[in-house]
């Protein structure tokens, strides 16, 4: 079985407007032949920075975007999103048991309150991990 090929981002793929907004921001220019990204030369450093694991250069972009997700997700819109999500469950559930003609329609209904329950209980969690902040 021949090996998966890994994904390299080439000069195929563009960078999207908000991509080049942040690039923008944060004021980086072209590197100079024979600096790093912060314009020293490679392989020196700084004395602050000698002690430090990762330098600002070596961070990457997906730990950032994963914060601003996580933030996003625990805020009130994480909690709101599955108590909304829940409310549409058992209202189909209802609108399928009651006034559906179908044969399978309390198999249907039955599904559909599953669903309700499950997005209740992440409701549920979401709301006890808030509330323990």
């Amino acid at each position: 079985m021949p090996k998966a090929r890994t994904h390299r981002r080439g000069a195929g793929r563009s960078r999207t407007e908000s991509q080049k907004q942040g690039r923008e921001t944060q004021g980086v220019g072209k590197v100079a032949p024979g600096q790093d990204r912060e314009g020293r030369a490679n392989g020196k450093s700084r004395a602050g920075e000698a002690g430090q694991t990762l330098g600002r250069a070596a961070r990457s972009g997906s730990l950032a975007r994963s914060k601003g997700v996580s933030q996003a997700r625990n805020g009130t819109q994480g909690v709101m999103m599955p108590i909304l999500v829940a409310c549409v469950c058992f209202g189909t559930a209802v609108a399928l048991a009651f006034f559906s003609a179908d044969p399978n329609r309390y198999l249907f209904s039955a599904l559909a309150t599953l669903m309700g329950c499950m997005w209740s209980y992440m409701f549920w969690v979401r709301l006890r991990r808030l509330q323990r902040r």
